[in-house]
């Protein structure tokens, strides 16, 4: 019996090696919210070990531990990668979005970064917990970067709305 084939994710016009920006999403297996402190205890030690002031009109999410490691391993995207910018990214609760650029044709792909990235935090984490592949959008100019940008900046705001909300 053949097995099914999957739908290909990437644009085959597009060379993701190249310079360019890109948005991704990348969501947990089932949607699982992981990522976000829900216990009292970790709530209580999370604000009093890294409390920090970010204004009236943003919320700032406490990270799980696991989301400590998404945290860690997303910073690390630029160090690792030395081709890359990381512009912004937030980490939801079932879900993380990664605003970056490659600045130089890399032998690195859009899809090795993420795979990389993934994988070890999975490593970390003691398993895997992401869905299969990613979403990836092609930032097309300063006005589509800047959409995004503020996209991810109010995106923990508006959870409830979210198309991936579930209760935490």
């Amino acid at each position: 019996m053949e097995c099914p084939k999957r739908k290909p994710n990437r644009l085959k016009s597009v060379d993701y090696h190249t310079c360019g920006a890109y948005f991704i999403t990348i969501c947990t297996h089932d949607g699982i919210p992981l990522f976000w402190a829900t216990d009292a205890e970790t709530v209580i030690r999370l604000r009093m070990d890294s409390y920090q002031s970010v204004g009236a009109d943003r919320i700032r999410p406490l990270l799980s531990e696991a989301g400590q490691i998404v945290d860690r391993s997303i910073s690390d995207i630029p160090a690792r990668y030395p081709n890359t910018v990381l512009d912004h990214y937030v980490i939801m609760p079932n879900h993380i979005h990664i605003l970056f650029r490659i600045c130089e044709t890399s032998a690195r792909s859009v899809s090795d970064i993420i795979g990389q990235t993934k994988r070890r935090i999975s490593k970390e984490l003691g398993k895997s917990v992401w869905q299969k592949s990613f979403h990836d959008h092609i930032v097309r100019d300063e006005e589509d970067w800047r959409r995004i940008w503020t996209y991810i900046e109010n995106n923990p705001a508006h959870w409830e709305q979210d198309c991936f909300y579930t209760e935490i």
